[in-house]
């Protein structure tokens, strides 16, 4: 368990190296282990001299101090230079980086998010859309099919006819033969208006 929760820490230190990381940053990537845990095995890497600890000493929240580490030995660890926000590519904050180019970073890292931002409202309002025209198209097919029944009861019942001298199936095929038009074309409508509506969700 020592050395594992070690090896955690840092391994998240190396991940952000060179920066200074906060101890509530490493908390909150480590919540199978306890504070107390955490916070010994830093004090042990920092009097081991494997990491390096700076503070945060904030006056008007509560006195509150804010403790962050880093590795001391960063010869030879691989630098990110970028995070990855969605798609995305933001530049990070590097803390061995000039402070006067800080204001330039911080504006590449706002541009960025902020076309992310845009690409995703896009692309949500284009799915809203689809799935918009997707559910009219169900709804002019259910409909069509609603008018279609009302329509031959409506028109076509009055045609039946019934003979008792005429076979049974003699007198179904009789009526089918003067409902069959109206249903065919009641049908191709359906179909046409569904076509129709299903071609403008696909553009």
């Amino acid at each position: 368990m020592h050395n594992k929760v070690k090896n955690e820490i840092l391994a998240i230190l190396c991940d952000r190296v060179p920066n200074y990381v906060s101890e509530a940053l490493i908390q909150r990537h480590l919540k199978n282990y306890s504070h107390d845990e955490i916070r010994k095995e830093l004090i042990s890497l920092v009097k081991a001299k494997i990491i390096e600890s700076n503070e945060d000493y904030r006056h008007d929240i509560e006195q509150t101090t804010i403790h962050y580490f880093r590795l001391i030995k960063r010869d030879g660890i691989p630098i990110r230079e970028t995070i990855k926000v969605g798609d995305v590519e933001v530049p990070r904050l590097l803390a061995d980086s000039q402070p006067s180019l800080f204001p330039s970073t911080s504006d590449e890292q706002l541009e960025s998010i902020a076309e992310f931002s845009n690409n995703l409202e896009t692309r949500f309002v284009k799915m809203i859309e689809k799935e918009r025209r997707r559910y009219l198209a169900d709804m002019t097919g259910i409909l069509g099919i609603i008018v279609s029944v009302l329509a031959i009861v409506i028109v076509g019942l009055p045609k039946i006819q019934t003979d008792p001298s005429l076979p049974f199936l003699k007198v179904v095929l009789l009526n089918l033969a003067q409902l069959l038009p109206l249903s065919i074309a009641l049908s191709v409508l359906v179909f046409l208006l569904w076509l129709v509506v299903r071609g403008k969700n696909r553009k």
